[in-house]
């Protein structure tokens, strides 16, 4: 089964600038719909180091992460992400659960942050090619995870995450 953005959201995002190339343009947006992946392996979890050049957020640790910038199912654009920000193999992907929305507000950005947190398991370890997005991206157990600078909201996103682990 398919996730799909709620109807409220899908509605009004659907009214934003597109791009070009169709995609949804947030620059100008308050509310901006995001998924952002944890992926584990094991007791690891992979994170990204986020490029200096960024202007969100720069050289933060994080999950993988992308605005949803399309009406498509969530699960092929959690599947392009992590194609496009890590070169990962989908067939090595054993579990991927969509979790529910958490909105997080950083004001000193103007931003309302719809995320979707998902649950990527893989059945072994991998060496991922980042993109221009990402300086680096590490498999570190979850204390070492704790220890970084994480990516402002991304702690709640790993909690929700690995409460689905043990649940």
């Amino acid at each position: 089964m398919e996730t799909y953005l709620p109807s409220e959201l899908r509605e009004r995002i659907e009214k934003y600038p597109k791009f070009e190339d169709g995609r949804i343009d947030y620059t100008s947006e308050r509310v901006c719909p995001v998924v952002n992946c944890v992926i584990v392996c094991g007791d690891k979890v992979l994170l990204t180091e986020r490029g200096a050049d960024l202007i969100a957020y720069p050289n933060t640790w994080n999950g993988v992460s992308g605005f949803i910038d399309t009406l498509e199912a969530l699960e092929d654009i959690v599947r392009n992400e992590l194609t496009e920000e890590l070169g990962v193999n989908l067939d090595d992907v054993e579990e991927m659960r969509i979790l529910s929305e958490l909105v997080q507000i950083d004001e000193s950005i103007n931003r309302e942050w719809r995320v979707y947190p998902v649950l990527i398991r893989v059945s072994e370890q991998f060496s991922p090619v980042v993109n221009w997005e990402n300086k680096s991206a590490h498999w570190l157990t979850v204390n070492e995870v704790r220890q970084q600078d994480l990516l402002p909201g991304f702690e709640p996103v790993l909690d929700a995450v690995l409460g689905e682990i043990s649940a």
